[in-house]
């Protein structure tokens, strides 16, 4: 098994000509990424190699998640989301931490949108390491409770690697508890 291992880490350092590879066992499946790269090399336990794109993904469906904004003006972490299409990024059910350096195209859209107070202003926001990131965020008044609306934001980041990513959402209404019925956080390397 050592052998294996060894010579499946020299493959993409071979390929690519680079030295930083990162290496994730998950799903009886070794993905590799080279730094810089926009590409994970995939071997399966049958030997099959694919390539597909650096990515990762946090949603929802029909799931409605909910953030209950006890102090008003003060952002909450979403959390119960579920991840997939990750190859460099570890997930929780409400952050993705990064393995690779670069430049990413950030997305996220939440529809279902609705709190149970009447004229909530309610924001949605990508936070990275904790720290507001003001480029991808969205806002949405909601007149009455249960209106249902939608909201979407994008941004160009650049993330480093062991940077966390999260959605944290916040109301101008003490109390207020936010309801998201599809929310999609989808995060992909475009260089």
């Amino acid at each position: 098994m050592k052998k294996i291992v060894f010579i499946l880490l020299l493959i993409p350092v071979a390929i690519f000509g680079q030295e930083t590879a990162h290496l994730k066992v998950q799903d009886s499946a070794f993905y590799f990424v080279i730094q810089g790269s926009d590409t994970v090399l995939t071997i399966d336990t049958n030997g099959a190699i694919s390539a597909t794109p650096v990515q990762g993904q946090l949603y929802t469906d029909d799931g409605s998640v909910t953030v209950t904004t006890t102090v008003a003006g003060t952002y909450y972490t979403v959390t119960g989301l579920t991840d997939s299409n990750s190859y460099v990024f570890t997930m929780t059910d409400s952050s993705m931490t990064d393995l690779v350096d670069g430049w990413y195209d950030i997305d996220i859209s939440a529809n279902g949108f609705t709190s149970d107070v009447n004229n909530t202003t309610a924001h949605l926001s990508l936070f990275i390491n904790d720290v507001e990131i003001t480029l991808c965020e969205l806002e949405r008044k909601i007149s009455t409770s249960g209106d249902i609306g939608s909201a979407s934001a994008t941004a160009l980041y650049y993330l480093s690697s062991s940077d966390v990513v999260k959605a944290k959402a916040k109301s101008d209404k003490a109390g207020a508890i936010l309801t998201i019925n599809h929310l999609n956080i989808n995060i992909k390397k475009y260089n």
